[in-house]
């Protein structure tokens, strides 16, 4: 049984010609790197979360060992020491008290971790490998051709070349759809037209169509109305 999960990563690693591939990385690609482990953690960390809702024992053990494997394989392939990085960390919580962190509820009543008046965090000054690497503005020719690459594919998707990165990163704005005017159409009332506005004009009225005249005086004729 493994009791030392650094360095079986590290042999891991060593198998599937990690390190072979960090040497000759350029800044640009240590960046990409870094991204590229980040959203890996993120997809282990959805799986594990499924795992939690779908009440599955197998893949939440799983989804977490995952999540160490990525962590501490990201540490050991950019030159961090994860020995000294995890003893740091755990020196500096050793140092905390039980109590109540009022940022984060605990309905379970389980003592948490409160740092404690003049508690110093950890510091991984000098244990950084060569993630500063990758903050350096070093142009290279594969720098040059993915900026290319980038360019070509949003001439396709906005149908011309755009200015700055930025904008390359920019989603393309739908066009609003444009709402069809509704054409007014007039009802044409069965009953008989009533007076007119208040301006001196009125509508005739057929007072012989009128139920109450009819009644009274029967159907008239033309000299009626």
């Amino acid at each position: 049984m493994s009791s030392n999960w650094v360095f079986d990563i590290k042999k891991m690693q060593q198998k599937y010609g990690v390190h072979d591939w960090m040497k000759e990385a350029t800044p640009f690609e240590l960046k990409k790197y870094i991204r590229f482990r980040y959203d890996f953690l993120k997809e282990e960390m959805a799986e594990t979360d499924e795992a939690i809702i779908m009440d599955d024992a197998e893949e939440l053990v799983d989804g977490l060992i995952d999540i160490c494997v990525v962590a501490i394989g990201t540490l050991e392939a950019i030159g961090v020491d994860p020995y000294k990085a995890w003893d740091t960390v755990l020196k500096a919580n050793m140092t905390k008290e039980s109590g109540v962190k009022k940022s984060r509820p605990n309905p379970l009543g389980i003592p948490d971790m409160i740092k404690p008046k003049g508690w110093k965090g950890p510091s991984h000054k000098g244990n950084h490998g060569r993630i500063a690497e990758s903050y350096e503005q070093e142009w290279t020719e594969k720098h040059d051709a993915a900026i290319d690459e980038l360019v070509d594919a949003n001439k396709e998707k906005y149908g011309r070349a755009v200015e700055t990165v930025p904008e390359m990163m920019e989603k393309p704005k739908a066009k609003p759809k444009k709402k069809a005017k509704k054409k007014a159409t007039t009802k044409k009332s069965k009953y008989t037209p009533g007076p007119g506005p208040l301006d001196g004009t009125q509508a005739k009225i057929d007072w012989t169509k009128d139920s109450e005249y009819i009644r009274l005086y029967g159907e008239g004729d033309e000299t009626d109305k």
